[in-house]
Protein backbone atom coordinates (compact mmCIF):
# COMPACT_ATOMS: atom_id res chain seq x y z
CA UNK A 1 0.00 0.00 0.00
CA UNK A 2 1.41 3.19 -0.63
CA UNK A 3 0.11 6.72 0.47
CA UNK A 4 -1.26 9.66 -1.83
CA UNK A 5 1.64 11.45 -0.56
CA UNK A 6 4.49 8.96 -1.33
CA UNK A 7 3.22 9.29 -4.82
CA UNK A 8 2.63 12.58 -5.48
CA UNK A 9 6.57 13.16 -3.78
CA UNK A 10 8.20 9.26 -4.13
CA UNK A 11 9.08 9.96 -0.43
CA UNK A 12 7.71 8.01 2.72
CA UNK A 13 5.38 10.27 4.85
CA UNK A 14 7.03 11.24 8.46
CA UNK A 15 4.80 9.95 10.30
CA UNK A 16 5.66 12.01 13.70
CA UNK A 17 4.16 15.42 12.47
CA UNK A 18 0.58 13.94 12.66
CA UNK A 19 -0.70 15.10 15.86
CA UNK A 20 -4.68 15.45 16.59
CA UNK A 21 -5.56 19.19 15.91
CA UNK A 22 -7.43 21.53 18.90
CA UNK A 23 -6.20 19.33 21.34
CA UNK A 24 -5.39 19.94 25.06
CA UNK A 25 -2.07 20.70 26.20
CA UNK A 26 0.19 21.47 28.82
CA UNK A 27 2.90 24.29 27.76
CA UNK A 28 5.66 25.12 30.05
CA UNK A 29 6.12 28.61 31.23
CA UNK A 30 8.77 29.10 33.94
CA UNK A 31 8.50 33.08 33.60
CA UNK A 32 5.56 35.32 33.89
CA UNK A 33 7.27 39.10 32.14
CA UNK A 34 10.52 39.45 33.94
CA UNK A 35 9.99 37.85 37.08
CA UNK A 36 10.73 33.64 37.39
CA UNK A 37 7.79 31.46 39.09
CA UNK A 38 8.22 30.62 42.88
CA UNK A 39 8.71 26.24 43.40
CA UNK A 40 5.31 26.77 44.76
CA UNK A 41 3.88 28.11 41.62
CA UNK A 42 2.06 26.01 38.22
CA UNK A 43 4.96 26.34 35.61
CA UNK A 44 2.80 25.39 33.13
CA UNK A 45 -0.66 26.73 31.39
CA UNK A 46 -3.10 24.98 29.31
CA UNK A 47 -3.33 25.70 26.06
CA UNK A 48 -5.06 24.30 23.05
CA UNK A 49 -3.07 23.07 19.37
CA UNK A 50 -3.54 25.27 16.57
CA UNK A 51 -0.84 23.88 13.96
CA UNK A 52 1.89 23.69 13.17
CA UNK A 53 4.64 26.90 12.48
CA UNK A 54 5.81 27.62 9.22
CA UNK A 55 8.85 28.98 9.83
CA UNK A 56 10.32 26.14 12.12
CA UNK A 57 9.65 22.66 13.41
CA UNK A 58 7.62 23.31 16.48
CA UNK A 59 3.43 23.21 16.63
CA UNK A 60 1.52 26.85 17.64
CA UNK A 61 -0.79 26.79 20.84
CA UNK A 62 -3.58 28.71 21.49
CA UNK A 63 -3.90 30.30 25.05
CA UNK A 64 -7.65 31.55 25.86
CA UNK A 65 -7.14 33.38 28.66
CA UNK A 66 -4.30 35.89 27.24
CA UNK A 67 -4.98 35.27 23.75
Amino acid sequence: YTTPFELVYNVKPDLRNLFPLFSVAYVSKLQDGDQKRLNLHNKSIQAIAVGRSEESNCLLFYHPPTK
